[in-house]
């Protein structure tokens, strides 16, 4: 897929899905996970709120989590300028860019603190979005990196069709999802298992803690809070 290719892609999925209403969705589950996720992020940036610098979430979608976080000076990043011009109407108080997470546009060690929540999966290169981003955090900064779990996901969701309970579970159904029988997220680009997570980070990351999401019971989610090896 070429950057032509993947950029109308990306905006097609964004009006599709509408990420601003998944975080509005009717399913209690994933409203549980979010808010798990959530109170471990805040709790972790309160602890690094006086040091001086930005808070930057690349691929910050329509903003639900950035507007909520305690971080004097936030920066948000998307590719998608549906999903910025959903912000804009409703946050103009934030520091709002477009651009694309292989290529950020921001000078070295720009950054205190650096958000990727739920984006991994969604672009072209991750080893390159994470060398970006390695680029730009400060030496003494945090990376607060959070993927799906998809293989869990997507054996929950065919279980869930298998006994017709999918639209009480399955976030698509309440979202603007075309029906299909297909479950699957058809705008992640990438599955990543726990494994897969480890070793795309051992090179430029040191993990200071990780979480499942929303508990061990059912890790829906990899939440890992990282430190750069500079």
């Amino acid at each position: 897929m070429t950057e032509k290719e993947f950029r109308t892609f990306n905006e097609n999925m964004a009006r599709c899905f509408g990420p601003d209403q998944y975080h509005r969705t009717k399913v209690w589950l994933i409203r549980m996970a979010e808010a798990v996720k959530r109170k471990k992020i805040i709790r972790a940036l309160k602890s690094i709120r006086r040091r001086d610098g930005f808070l930057l979430d690349v691929g910050c979608g329509a903003c639900d989590l950035l507007k909520s976080l305690p971080f004097p000076d936030k920066v948000g990043l998307d590719y998608s300028m549906h999903l910025l011009n959903l912000s804009r109407r409703e946050q103009n108080e934030l520091n709002l860019v477009q651009g694309n997470a292989e290529n950020l546009p921001f000078r070295e060690d720009r950054f205190s603190c650096i958000m990727l929540t739920d984006v991994l999966e969604h672009v072209l290169h991750p080893e390159r979005v994470l060398e970006e981003i390695h680029r730009l955090c400060r030496k003494a900064g945090l990376f607060i990196l959070n993927v799906p779990n998809d293989r869990l996901i997507n054996r929950c969701k065919s279980f869930l069709q298998y006994v017709r309970l999918e639209k009480h579970f399955v976030t698509e159904y309440h979202c603007r999802y075309p029906a299909s029988g297909n479950l699957k997220m058809s705008w992640h680009i990438h599955e990543f298992t726990f494994k897969d997570v480890k070793q795309l980070l051992e090179k430029r990351w040191n993990i200071i803690k990780f979480h499942s999401i929303p508990n061990a019971l059912m890790p829906f989610q990899f939440l890992f809070f990282l430190s750069p090896k500079k």
